[in-house]
C-alpha cells in the first residue's frame, strides 16, 4: 500500500509489477545511465534489498556521470525518502519529474514528491504534486486519497493560523483592558 494514512513510509510502487519495472525501462533523455551498467544494477539491488544508504551512495556516484537521468533521480529520491532525508528526496523527485520522458515515471515521481512534501508538512506543495500526478493518471486511487488527506491537513493548518491571529487580537484586547483597569486604579488611588 502506498497511502499515507496507514503507512506513509511505503513508497509508490508501480501498480503492475513493483518499483523495479523502472529497472527495465529505457528512458529517452539527453543523458541516461546505461541500463547494462553493473553499477546501476548493484544500486537497484541495494534499493530492492532496502539497503538505502548503500543504494543512495551508489546512485550519487552514478549521478555524477548521468545527472539528467530521471531513473537515477527517481530511485535516489526513494533512497533519500526511506532514510528520512526529505529535503533531498524532494530535490531528487523534482529532478525526475523535470527530465522524465515516460509518463508512468513522471506520475510516480510527482506522487512521491507529494508524499515527501506531506512528510515535511508542506501541504500546499503536496496538494499541487498530487494534482499534477492525477492529471497524468486520473484513475490513481492512492493519489486521490492522499490528495484529500493533504487538503484536509492544509485546511487544518489554515484554521490554526486563523485561530492564532484571532488569539493575538484577543491578547491585545486583554492587554488594553488590563492597562485601562490599571489606569483607573491609579486614578482612584490619587483621588
Amino acid at each position: 500500500t502506498k497511502r499515507i494514512d496507514n503507512s506513509f513510509e511505503k513508497l509508490r510502487r508501480n501498480k503492475k509489477s513493483g518499483l523495479f519495472v523502472l529497472f527495465f525501462m529505457l528512458m529517452a533523455g539527453p543523458v541516461i545511465a546505461n541500463p547494462a551498467d553493473p553499477r546501476l544494477w548493484q544500486a537497484d539491488m541495494a534499493l530492492q534489498a532496502e539497503s538505502f544508504t548503500d543504494a543512495r551512495q551508489q546512485y550519487l556516484k552514478l549521478q555524477v556521470e548521468h545527472p539528467h537521468s530521471s531513473r537515477l533521480n527517481y530511485n535516489l529520491g526513494i533512497a533519500h525518502y526511506r532514510e528520512g532525508v526529505f529535503d533531498q528526496a524532494l530535490t531528487s523527485f523534482a529532478r525526475a519529474t523535470e527530465t522524465a520522458q515516460n509518463e508512468m515515471l513522471k506520475e510516480s515521481a510527482l506522487y512521491n514528491l507529494g508524499n515527501a512534501n506531506f512528510k515535511i508538512a508542506d501541504y500546499e506543495a503536496a496538494v499541487k504534486a498530487y494534482e499534477a500526478a492525477l492529471e497524468i493518471d486520473p484513475d490513481d486511487e492512492d493519489a486521490k486519497h492522499n490528495l484529500q488527506l493533504a487538503k484536509d491537513k492544509l485546511d487544518e493548518q489554515e484554521d490554526e493560523e486563523e485561530e492564532d491571529e484571532d488569539g493575538e487580537g484577543e491578547d491585545e484586547k486583554d492587554q488594553e483592558q488590563k492597562q485601562d483597569q490599571q489606569n483607573q486604579d491609579q486614578n482612584q488611588d490619587q483621588n
